[in-house]
């Protein structure tokens, strides 16, 4: 899976595109293939290390996604299946699949 990490705190020619493996729907969760990803003032102030008690280098940013659920974990319906989301995640949302919790998503 590609993924945007920050390999150090800083500017953006500190992202680097990265193959990593790509996360799974763990319980109470929905893996989602991202098609967009918030750019916004809190992902660039986790990537210059401006926010206290913020990830140390080596984190896939992004806490905004939308995208169609393509997996779901155990005790979720089925019929988030194939479903448009949008949705705000822990981090990680600059990727091409990312897990969240179904409770989250907001879908058509």
């Amino acid at each position: 899976m590609k993924a945007i990490v920050v390999q150090s705190l800083g500017g953006p020619q500190n992202l680097a595109l990265v193959d990593l493996p790509a996360p799974s729907a763990g319980a109470g969760q929905v893996l989602i293939a991202v098609e967009a990803a918030g750019v916004g003032l809190v992902d660039v102030l986790l990537r210059q290390g401006a926010i206290p008690g913020s990830s140390a280098p080596g984190f896939v940013p992004g806490i905004e996604v939308a995208g169609t659920v393509i997996t779901v974990g155990e005790g979720v319906d089925r019929s988030w299946l194939e479903r448009r989301v949008f949705t705000m995640v822990t981090g990680g949302g600059y990727a091409e699949r990312v897990a969240a919790e179904a409770s989250q998503p907001a879908g058509s």
